[in-house]
């Protein structure tokens, strides 16, 4: 069975879904366990199904863009980047605060270091986004990046990350 993922708000409450029945219910989850975020949920039509809790600042959305990342290296990043750039990453999601995307080949990058990253969106309207950023998480091929500016600031991304 699927795992359902719920986005846990601001407040510590989550909406849940039962598949098998429809019923929606809000859950507190200040009283769940702080270190499962996954967890099997009875619904009052006794179906059993699991549930991972998504305790984030911001919705995050699943993608498959590519996309050109430099690192920022004295303050400079460089040659402006654009779409005309050979791709060397995969963005594979994306949130108001950040973004995790798999590079193509070696790389030298560490956490902490700055990044610039572009990508264009699959919106119709092939919208370019270019974000900078610090490297929060590295794992082999698999690059985590906090923007230094929420993505608000691009209103086709803004758009782009409505649930």
């Amino acid at each position: 069975m699927e795992i359902q993922r719920v986005f846990v708000k601001a407040d510590g409450t989550a909406v849940i879904k039962c598949h098998s029945c429809g019923a929606v219910k809000n859950v507190d989850t200040r009283r769940l366990p702080s270190i499962k975020h996954v967890l099997k949920v009875q619904c009052d039509c006794k179906e059993i199904f699991p549930v991972r809790f998504e305790f984030r600042m911001s919705y995050r959305k699943d993608t498959n863009l590519l996309g050109v990342y430099r690192k920022i290296m004295n303050g400079q990043a460089g040659q402006a980047i654009s779409a005309k750039n050979k791709a060397n990453c995969n963005v594979e999601n994306i949130s108001m605060h950040g973004a995790r995307f798999k590079v193509m080949g070696g790389h030298f990058i560490k956490e902490g270091d700055p990044l610039s990253l572009g990508f264009q969106l699959d919106d119709g309207k092939d919208s370019w986004i270019q974000k900078t950023g610090v490297v929060r998480t590295v794992v082999d091929k698999y690059i985590g990046i906090e923007f230094d500016e929420p993505a608000n600031e691009h209103r086709a991304l803004g758009f782009y990350l409505m649930p």
